[in-house]
C-alpha cells in the first residue's frame, strides 16, 4: 500500500508570516495507530520495538513533550532529544545519517513531560 503524507505549518517571525508545506508518498505494508498518556518520567512509546519504516507523533496535550530517540550505530548507543510542542507533529525515520556519514538505526523511542501529563497519538508505519 502507498501512504500519502501531507503537511503544512505556519509561523510568524518578526511580523512576517511564513508557511512550509509539502507531501511524500511512503510504501508500507502495515500501519498501527493509537494514543498514549505520557507522564513526567521517560516511558517507551507503545510498539517501539517493532520493525518499522517511520513513526509519526502528534502531541494532543497542552504541554510540551520531550522525545528521546535511541540510535545504535555499530559500536555505540546514542540518544537524540527532541521537543514536541503542544499541538506539534514529529516524523521519526528508521535511519538517521550524521554529518560524518554515520548511519544510525532508531532502536527505541521514549517520551516524557516536564510536568503533568500529555496525550501523544502515534502511527507506526512498516
Amino acid at each position: 500500500m502507498n501512504l500519502n503524507i501531507q503537511y503544512s505549518a505556519s509561523v510568524t517571525i518578526d511580523g512576517e508570516a511564513r508557511t512550509v508545506s509539502g507531501g511524500e508518498t511512503i510504501e508500507a505494508s502495515n500501519m498501527i495507530t493509537g494514543s498514549q498518556t505520557i507522564g513526567n518520567t521517560y516511558e517507551a512509546m507503545a510498539g517501539s520495538t517493532l520493525h518499522r519504516t517511520a513513526l509519526l507523533l502528534y502531541n494532543a496535550g497542552s504541554v510540551d513533550v520531550a522525545v528521546r530517540v535511541g540510535m545504535s550505530p555499530s559500536d555505540t548507543y546514542d540518544y537524540a532529544i527532541f521537543n514536541l510542542i503542544a499541538g506539534g507533529v514529529m516524523v521519526i525515520p528508521k535511519l538517521f545519517i550524521s554529518d560524518f556519514n554515520i548511519v544510525s538505526e532508531v532502536v527505541s523511542v521514549a517520551a516524557r513531560t516536564s510536568s503533568s501529563t500529555a496525550i501523544v497519538e502515534y502511527c507506526w508505519i512498516s
